[in-house]
């Protein structure tokens, strides 16, 4: 474990403490980074870690995504080297949204399985320099090429290349071809992107967050800015080995005391206790398709439905008299405040949510920051009191006397 000052680009501080682990004997499997480290340059990041012998597993940033040029005439698309007649839809997919059913993940994935048979496999591991071989898909008995005739010899149930290149290109030629480190240099990992394998491994990143956010939390180590009076970085990287321990014990006692209860449940012949799933995919996200925002909504069907619940629920008018009216609708219920005649709708938009509308930068925990209270658009209604307004007497005899008067006036004025 290393710590540096703020000051420090964090990408190659990563590098030099993996890199010192190599030398001293122990060895990397997988690095496991999102796209912000991803994005970064090569030679800070993606090009030293694989000199490491590590394997990488990214979410490539967006801007990295799709196809971006050609080798040997082979389509470098996610990471990749693809045939050159590889079908152009393949090329369209995206990550999966959090939010998919199991029809679009299963949908999702068939996708993924059908673009991996146009992949060049690699027939060799990288030198010292980063230089490494692939071969065509064809000769490696993934799918059937005229350009290749050994491969016409596979079953139909492979995919074929009905219109292979005019001018053949390197790739559609020799045997092998020699790849340089260079290329897709930063978008280079161990499992295709966006495959299931991909987003399996990618999944233990939460592991990691879970970690990054347990020392983090206010109620049980908090290792925010202030935590500690200790200046200078020895021993803040002394408390901060200790919290990590403290958070590694807790994990281990918590395995095994779900193991102990499973092993309790399993005697006494219950299945094991499985994980409840906290996160739920909203009712409005659910009804959109596959590849839309989840946070749009149709404002056509709201109204239609508005409109068809009016329709729909009718009641005698207010007054007794024969008629109807438009009904109140059972969620919609009144209630009244401050008196009689103060007739206020209970349900109504707040302006602002629970949440202190203040930038994050600004809001250190919500812990210990005050809460602002709500706002309704109810206190923006004005209230008008419906209950007759008593008059004094002399006030109401002097109004019925120039009422007498005025028609007097006028019935003379007619005479």
């Amino acid at each position: 474990m290393a710590l540096t000052s703020p000051d420090h680009d964090p990408v190659p501080a990563l590098v030099d403490v993996l890199g010192r682990l190599v030398f001293s004997g122990v060895g990397i499997a997988d690095v496991v980074a999102d796209s912000g480290y991803a994005y970064r340059v090569p030679e800070h990041f993606a090009l030293r870690m694989r000199a490491l012998g590590a394997g990488l597993v990214m979410d490539l940033h967006p801007s990295d995504r799709g196809t971006q040029g050609t080798h040997g005439g082979a389509i470098c698309f996610n990471g990749a080297l693809y045939c050159p007649a590889t079908p152009r839809a393949l090329f369209s997919i995206e990550p999966l949204s959090r939010q998919a059913s199991e029809e679009e993940t299963k949908l999702h994935d068939a996708r993924s399985a059908e673009l991996q048979r146009y992949k060049l496999g690699k027939t060799s591991a990288c030198d010292a320099d980063g230089y490494h071989r692939v071969a065509c898909p064809a000769v490696l008995g993934k799918l059937r090429c005229p350009a290749r005739e050994a491969s016409m010899a596979l079953c139909f149930s492979h995919p074929e290349i009905l219109t292979p290149p005019s001018h053949l290109p390197p790739c559609c030629v020799q045997k092998t071809i020699t790849v340089p480190p260079s290329v897709n240099a930063k978008t280079a990992q161990r499992h295709d992107y966006p495959s299931a394998a991909h987003r399996r491994s990618y999944a233990r990143r939460s592991a990691v967050e879970r970690s990054n956010s347990r020392i983090k939390d206010p109620a049980t180590t908090d290792v925010a800015r202030g935590w500690c009076r200790i200046m200078g970085l020895v021993p803040m990287s002394l408390f901060l080995a200790g919290a990590l321990v403290v958070r590694n014990l807790a994990v281990a006692d918590a395995f095994d005391e779900r193991q102990a209860e499973n092993a309790r449940r399993l005697a006494a012949g219950l299945a094991p206790r499985t994980r409840r799933r906290r996160r739920k995919a909203h009712r409005r996200a659910r009804r959109h398709h596959f590849g839309q925002r989840p946070g749009l909504i149709n404002v056509a069907l709201r109204v239609a439905s508005a409109r068809a619940n009016a329709a729909t629920y009718w009641h005698p008018a207010n007054d007794g008299q024969p008629g109807c009216g438009p009904a109140i609708q059972p969620f919609a219920t009144t209630k009244r405040e401050n008196g009689i005649g103060l007739n206020v709708k209970t349900s109504r938009a707040e302006r602002e949510g629970f949440e202190p509308s203040d930038p994050v930068s600004q809001v250190n925990s919500l812990a210990v920051s005050p809460i602002r209270p709500l706002s309704h658009l109810s206190l923006s209604t004005t209230l008008v009191d419906m209950r007759p307004v008593r008059r004094p007497a002399a006030l109401a005899r002097n109004t019925s006397s120039n009422g007498v008067l005025a028609s007097c006036k006028r019935a003379g004025g007619q005479g």
